[in-house]
């Protein structure tokens, strides 16, 4: 697998650059120093110091009629589990990392809470009913150690974690993760991210709905059926904002 690898200085945002790459390149990685406009999930953006964290796109050309629309999940899926394996491939063994639906990666601090160390976003284009591209747009905290503006998802970074790493390094290492996942089939990513989701049959709160809910199912298109304990009601989701959940 042949990937174009492409570092730079100050950018707007990796996924604009991995965008116009892909006109030229099937497949780029593209990383930079500091991101003047980075996007999160939701409309967010991504916010970071310069020279302190992991900016990262991989950027995909897919072949004609190779990517239905219905699987375009499996590549958000793809960013958080890539993200994950790099982090415990870069920290010590008794670091403690978790996927949190839908693929935020979270670290346990020393103070025992899980906080938010890295983030991912997708974005696709569309030939009728099949992915022309996809962006995949990671963050990784790695030598920030104040953070502000941050409404929830309490932040973390390797620094806080003990961990004494360069951005470009972990950088390399999540690149080369990629590389290992990818061409994988849905099925087998799907249910690596089951595995490390690790949450069905977890008591669950809804935000914005009164009661007491379970994790019953994980759905093949990425949504969550979550039941009432109370009257047996079933809520589908698709946002993982919308939930809360022990991580343990």
């Amino acid at each position: 697998m042949e990937i174009y690898y492409k570092k730079m200085g100050t950018v707007t945002s990796t996924n604009d650059v991995a965008a116009e790459l892909l006109k030229q390149h099937d497949l780029v990685a593209v990383t930079a120093n500091f991101q003047t406009n980075g996007r999160g999930r939701n409309a967010r953006t991504w916010l970071g110091n310069a020279g302190e964290n992991v900016y990262c796109t991989i950027g995909i050309h897919h072949a004609p009629h190779e990517v239905p629309a219905a699987e375009v999940p499996i590549f958000q899926i793809l960013g958080g589990l890539m993200s994950g394996a790099a982090l415990r491939k870069v920290s010590s063994p008794e670091q403690c990392f978790r996927l949190k639906y839908p693929n935020d990666v979270m670290a346990k601090m020393p103070n025992g809470r899980f906080g938010k160390i890295s983030g991912i976003i997708a974005e696709h284009s569309f030939m009728g009913n099949y992915c022309d591209t996809t962006i995949i747009g990671i963050g990784i905290n790695v030598n920030q150690t104040q953070f502000s503006g941050v409404t929830h998802n309490e932040p973390t970074s390797l620094a806080l974690l003990g961990e004494k790493l360069q951005p470009d390094e972990v950088a390399e290492v999540l690149v080369q993760t990629f590389v290992e996942l990818y061409g994988n089939p849905y099925e087998a990513i799907f249910d690596i991210w089951r595995r490390e989701l690790n949450f069905i049959g977890k008591d669950a709160k809804i935000l914005g709905m009164d009661g007491e809910w379970e994790i019953v199912e994980l759905h093949s298109n990425g949504q969550v059926t979550l039941r009432n304990k109370h009257d047996g009601q079933n809520k589908i989701i698709d946002n993982g904002d919308s939930i809360r959940y022990d991580l343990n």
